[in-house]
């Protein structure tokens, strides 16, 4: 019998198409791609800067370089910055800066991971004790980093020596797989900041070797003896110098929260330029070029209305003041640093306190502001600013984050006001002469036995009755500010047992964020003034355009506040009533030359992502040519709703 014929082969499977990269793939190639473009060009540090800006994505190696690199540049011994920085800075080790943990987050004193010194190896064991414990929400951790700079109690003996920090490796530097003993990875999607790999991190008895522990300030040496200097916790002058670096840290966020706010802004103006919304009387200042698309001659452009001027151009100023003061502290800063890296180099307590408080307020103040600004730039664009086309989405959730990260913004405040109360009884007592940003403090002794203190000369009379001055916006600015520290000094300085000088200080919490506030705000107004002031490139046409963008800012603080200013009479009604008048004559002249001043922050078109605020006012064909890359306009998907609505016709 002939035998049977073979069955045919089955057909391979085609291969499957590969998933689309998401933004964290992308994001890391264009990190290393900007690295081999760092060191083909030559960059400097202001340079590659700008290239991260100008490439509009967020980038899930940045905590390498602005936090774990200072970390160790800071913290670390020079014989430890000569192993460590190279291997950092060839990018053979990536790093992390793994603080956070999943039952603590700005109470450091409570972290539970353990770093136990063991004689006999002469090396730190590692430890998670605790679900708590894991550490939770660093960046760069899920995926990237092969090193954390891992925040741990170091325990000698059984006795707790508080936090220390500690280079750990986590992943192996050639095929990246985790370590034995450690669990990292992913804590999943967020509301937004997706490039960002936030991880988790668990130690199962890691065991790293003494010299890893960054000892600059304080050290654990064979015998197992623990020694501090100054900043390494020990009461010395300079214990808030490990905290540099996140010191640092806040300073870039003040300025990046008026770089959203500027992207914000440029968005929503560029856009009321264009969208045109009720009738004039004669067509008075159409734009014909516009005409033809956008609307009859006769109509108005929003920013004519004072309305929309009002909600819209203080946030213009805003955007300018943060980045000011941005700038002023990140110079403040790396003063601070260059003498503490030079030989024998050191700070007083009292200067490493102002710098704190500074910092950490203008980090709450700026982006709390920031986040109700494009929040506030996207309303003002009506039902195109809720489309993802418009860019305020994703501006929007990516933003959201820095609320949080650095401090949550309604404990730092506790710190800031703190502080601003120690010096003022300090000065009260006569034994601290403030300065730097806390200098106004030192100019009012007497508030401390009154509401609001003695008055000085009324600030809208410093302009000579004809309306208010900046001087007279800084001196109003001051007098609440002081008035607000005199009253938290009165909670700090009060008799009493611990309970109830705890239970005062809860009761004063409210009253400890406007502090902080106030305080923040004066600093932000005379740097924006002085920043304009010392600017020696503006042509007279500029500085006149960014005098008036502060005038607006001062003003438009006052009014915010204007029950703050009232309470004491300090301000009276007709004052404030002077300064809404006058910040509505300074906006219609600022609205004219609203266009340049978004252009001047340089964002192309590129950065922001925007039908709505593109640089050429072509918004419609924008928001149209957007619906072709909708899917749900493709066939494959038309064909798939087609036969989900004929099935209709069986119900």
């Amino acid at each position: 019998e002939p035998e049977p014929e073979p069955e045919p082969e089955p057909e391979p499977e085609p291969e499957p198409e590969p998933e689309p990269e998401g933004g964290y793939e992308q994001g890391l190639r264009k990190a290393f791609a900007l690295e081999r473009l760092r060191r083909e060009s030559g960059w400097t540090e202001a340079e590659w800067r700008a290239a991260v800006e100008a490439l509009a994505d967020d980038l899930p190696t940045l905590l390498h370089p602005i936090m774990f690199v200072p970390n160790i540049r800071m913290l670390c011994t020079e014989a430890q910055q000569a192993y460590w920085l190279p291997k950092a800075r060839s990018l053979e080790v990536v790093g992390c800066y793994a603080q956070t943990e999943l039952g603590h987050g700005s109470n450091v004193r409570a972290l539970q991971t353990t770093a136990t010194y063991v004689r006999e190896d002469d090396a730190f064991v590692i430890h998670t004790p605790t679900l708590a414990a894991v550490k939770w929400w660093p960046g760069s951790l899920g995926r990237t980093a092969n090193t954390a700079m891992v925040i741990a109690r170091l325990i000698i003996d059984g006795a707790d020596h508080g936090v220390q920090n500690f280079l750990v490796p986590i992943r192996d530097r050639d095929t990246h797989a985790a370590l034995p003993g450690v669990t990292v990875g992913d804590i999943g999607p967020k509301l937004g900041y997706n490039n960002m790999d936030n991880g988790f991190l668990r130690f199962e008895h890691v065991k790293i070797p003494r010299m890893n522990m960054a000892m600059r300030y304080a050290s654990v040496d064979r015998s197992g003896g623990f020694t501090t200097k100054a900043g390494g916790g020990g009461g010395g002058a300079d214990d808030k110098v490990p905290y540099v670096t996140m010191m640092q840290v806040r300073a870039l966020i003040a300025g990046n929260a008026g770089t959203c706010i500027g992207k914000a802004v440029t968005i929503a103006v560029r856009y009321a330029h264009v969208r045109r919304q009720g009738f004039t009387a004669a067509g008075a200042g159409a734009d014909p070029r516009l005409t033809q698309v956008y609307g009859a001659a006769n109509e108005h452009m929003l920013l004519d209305y004072p309305m929309h001027q009002y909600r819209l151009l203080p946030l213009l100023a805003t955007a300018y003041a943060f980045r000011a003061v941005g700038q002023d502290l990140a110079a403040s800063m790396r003063a601070l640093e260059q003498r503490l890296y030079a030989a024998g180099g050191s700070v007083t307590k009292l200067e490493l306190s102002q710098l704190h408080a500074t910092s950490a307020g203008l980090k709450a103040l700026t982006t709390r502001e920031a986040a109700e600004a494009i929040e506030d730039a996207r309303k003002c664009c009506g039902g195109h600013g809720y489309l993802a086309a418009s860019g305020f989405p994703e501006l929007y959730t990516t933003y959201l984050q820095n609320c949080t990260v650095e401090g949550d913004n309604f404990l730092l405040p506790q710190q800031v006001s703190k502080i601003l109360a120690k010096t003022f009884l300090g000065v009260y007592a006569g034994k601290v002469t403030p300065e730097g940003y806390l200098a106004y403090l030192g100019r009012y002794r007497s508030h401390v036995g009154a509401l609001w203190g003695v008055r000085g000369r009324n600030p809208y009379e410093q302009g000579g009755g004809a309306g208010w001055t900046v001087a007279g916006l800084v001196a109003a600015m001051e007098h609440r500010a002081v008035a607000h520290v005199a009253r938290i000094a009165r909670v700090l300085g009060a008799e009493g047992s611990p309970e109830e000088r705890h239970r005062r200080w809860l009761d004063a919490l409210v009253d400890v964020d406007r502090c902080c506030r106030a305080h923040c705000w004066l600093v932000v107004l005379r740097s924006f003034d002085a920043w304009v002031r010392r600017a020696a490139e503006l042509g007279r046409r500029e500085r006149r355009a960014l005098a008036a963008l502060v005038e607006v800012f001062g003003l438009y603080r006052l009014l915010e506040d204007a029950g703050e200013f009232l309470e004491d009479g300090y301000v009276t009604g007709a004052q404030v009533e002077a300064a809404r008048k006058q910040l509505l004559r300074t906006m219609s002249e600022i609205k004219k030359v609203s266009l340049p001043l978004v252009d001047a922050f340089d964002f192309s078109d590129f950065e922001l992502k925007s039908a709505l605020g593109r640089f050429d006012g072509r918004v419609y064909e924008a928001l149209m040519e957007s619906t072709a890359a909708n899917p749900m306009n493709g066939r494959a998907f038309a064909a798939k709703i087609d036969g989900i609505m004929q099935s209709r016709s069986r119900l």
